[in-house]
């Protein structure tokens, strides 16, 4: 379970989705993870800027409406 898991993060985590999206998502599956596990299973991928772009614009954009 735990392997799959790991792989769909990463695959989120590809997909620009920040670690508190991938969190959820892992939850709608079944599957509760920490952001310390998370850092560890994505601390190695290689976001473009494009990627790292759209995660901060979802952060900032999420500030402003709390």
């Amino acid at each position: 379970m735990k392997r799959e898991a790991r792989k769909l993060a990463i695959e989120l985590r590809r997909a620009g989705k920040s670690y508190s999206e991938i969190i959820d998502e892992l939850a709608r599956e079944g599957v509760n993870v920490s952001k310390g596990s998370l850092n560890n299973w994505l601390s190695k991928i290689t976001l473009s800027d494009e990627q790292k772009a759209l995660i901060f614009t979802k952060i900032a954009s999420k500030k402003v409406n709390e």
